[in-house]
């Protein structure tokens, strides 16, 4: 029997045809964009059956590009398959093998992703920034141990459901990572990920590219949970660049070497020196809050992800082990790849070559998810096939055969109930792991929430402390000064009382030379001094409304500097170095 033969049912979606399995039913319609179309379903054979995501990637061999996302995600999702925080493949399905331009992937519902929870301006705590760090942390640690870039890690990638569960999804960019840096030179040439949470090296074409470009952009994630809005929000690349560089500083030179474009590194030169930003004065500023509190350990980990150098930047296991993730750090649940991921079918180029390869994937999954339909210890080559003449009167029916017969179809019926059953229990169990599993976290909830207000009461009673031990420094600064002032009165006037005793109050013999100018010359002298002194004034005033004007307006001087000085740069940074693409 053909993989591929089921009973389908099709629905009118988007004004497209949706054809799934007739064990489904679509229930609702949750999204479409360039990449195809999403509906939920409902397993409905079973009176408990669960819904699952399935997703419609269309047009997949219009383009060479299109064809070999589609392909990589494909493997990737079976790669992964069954760790916690990625999103989990159930079935893969194509309607018509020999002639087809869409793939169906049936994948695991999860109500929302992170985007949407940060644009709800639902109240968050720093419990529920810890949890979502910490898994996509345990799932990045997946990946790259795997050799596998994800290169598009942002909050719409990132699942969630109403138990906090994350999951990571849409691997059609990830790329593999070689420890040859040569290797990982050019294949970023296509990288179209979301900017805001790109990796400054890929723009500024650093000489090689590492696992340090998804940690870059989980920092990206951290910084939008505090702030509640993207922390590097360019409009292009160029202004991209300039806002990474407002807050991170200017890079020091030993960086500054290590970026493969020289006309990007002139830029970064001619650009006015930077200092860093605090980060807790940038989320007080964003929120509009200045008595904004945000956890210092968080903003450590912070600092420590959002680095402009990728070889001092912190990698996943650090992370993992960082003090601001401790209450749910579990080296138990942190494990890595058994094996490395296969991109060998990146070099495959033909069209008709990618679709036997995709049309193979999905008969192997198939074929992997399905349990044989053949009974127990049967030989399907012993099969009786019906005979094709009819058998006369004087034929004595075999008796055998009629026997084998109905014992087959006793253990076809057994089989069916069997999985029924089967699937029942699992439902069941599963329910039951899953109340546990929710009453666990409750429980650790409770703990973590209680052990938070232990270290932030600690925390504000050394803040109390430090506060006490500053003023009664100051206090004794202002005695001090103030005794060093008194002494220096007295000094002063025993001075004044040396000098007074030593003058002669004699009349002096006054001489025409020592008289003062007549009154027009005093005048005179006296309207001179107010004009030099008022076009001073007028100077001084103009500085410093041209300062001030061009500290507001430093993002345009820099930008109209920007393009006259380097007017290729835009070009330059949105596609990489050029000797390398």
């Amino acid at each position: 029997m053909d993989i591929f033969q089921q009973e389908r049912r099709t629905y009118k979606v988007y004004n497209q045809d949706f054809t799934i399995d007739k064990r489904f039913q679509l229930s609702k319609e949750l999204g479409h964009g360039a990449y195809g179309i999403v509906c939920q379903a409902k397993y409905i054979e079973l009176p408990n059956g669960g819904s699952v995501a399935i997703k419609k990637v269309t047009n997949i061999f219009t383009k060479k590009i299109l064809c070999k996302r589609a392909l990589r995600e494909l493997k990737l999702l079976k790669h992964f398959t069954g760790h916690k925080n990625i999103t989990c493949l159930y079935d893969l399905d194509i309607v018509n093998p020999t002639k087809f331009n869409e793939i169906y992937l049936y994948e695991e519902l999860m109500e929302c992703d992170l985007h949407q929870i940060i644009r709800s301006k639902q109240r968050l705590t720093d419990d529920h920034y810890q949890s979502f760090i910490y898994q996509i942390l345990n799932g990045l640690k997946y990946i790259h141990s795997a050799d596998v870039l994800h290169r598009d890690l942002k909050p719409s990638n990132l699942l969630v459901n109403a138990d906090c569960e994350l999951k990571i999804c849409d691997f059609g960019l990830a790329r593999g990572y070689s420890e040859d840096p040569s290797k990982n030179r050019g294949f970023l040439t296509e990288y179209v990920a979301t900017r805001w949470y790109r990796a400054p090296e890929i723009m500024l074409s650093f000489q090689s590219y590492s696992k340090a470009i998804d940690l870059w952009s989980v920092g990206c994630i951290l910084a939008e949970l505090l702030g509640g809005k993207p922390i590097f929000k360019g409009k292009d690349y160029v202004d991209q660049l300039n806002q990474i560089l407002r807050i991170i500083g200017t890079p020091n030179e030993e960086t500054l070497v290590r970026i493969g474009s020289r006309r990007a590194q002139d830029y970064v030169r001619s650009l006015p020196y930077m200092p860093k930003v605090e980060y807790l004065k940038l989320f007080q500023g964003l929120s509009g809050n200045p008595n904004l509190s945000i956890n210092p350990l968080a903003l450590d980990l912070l600092e420590k992800m959002l680095t402009l150098d990728p070889t001092q930047r912190i990698d996943v296991n650090q992370a993992l082990h960082h003090a601001y993730l401790k209450v749910w750090h579990d080296p138990n649940e942190e494990i890595s790849c058994e094996t490395k991921f296969d991109f060998g079918f990146e070099e495959i180029n033909d069209l008709d070559e990618m679709r036997s390869l995709i049309v193979e994937e999905v008969r192997s999954f198939r074929e992997s998810v399905r349990i044989p339909q053949t009974p127990v210890n049967s030989d399907p080559k012993s099969q009786i096939q019906p005979q094709s003449q009819p058998q006369s009167q004087d034929e004595i029916p075999d008796i055998t055969h009629q026997q084998q017969l109905e014992q087959y179809q006793q253990q076809q019926q057994q089989q069916q109930q069997q999985q029924q059953y089967q699937a029942q229990a699992q439902a069941q169990a599963q329910a039951q792991a899953q109340a546990q599993a929710q009453a666990q976290a409750q429980a650790q909830a409770q703990a973590h929430a209680h052990a938070q207000a232990q270290i932030e009461a600690q925390m504000q009673k050394q803040y109390q402390y430090q506060q006490y031990q500053q003023q009664y420094q100051a206090q004794i600064a202002q005695a001090q000064a103030v005794q060093a002032a008194q002494g220096q009165n007295q000094a002063q006037n025993q001075g004044l009382i040396a000098q007074v005793g030593q003058l002669d109050f004699r009349t002096p013999a006054v001489n025409e030379e020592d008289l003062p100018p007549k009154p027009q010359e005093n005048i005179y002298i006296q309207q001179n001094y107010q004009n030099n002194n008022h076009n001073n004034s007028n100077t001084n005033a103009n500085n410093n409304n041209a300062g001030n004007a061009g500290y507001n307006n430093d993002n345009n001087t820099n930008n109209n500097h920007n393009v006259n000085s380097f007017d290729n740069l835009e070009k330059e940074l949105e596609f990489g170095l050029d000797r390398y693409c």
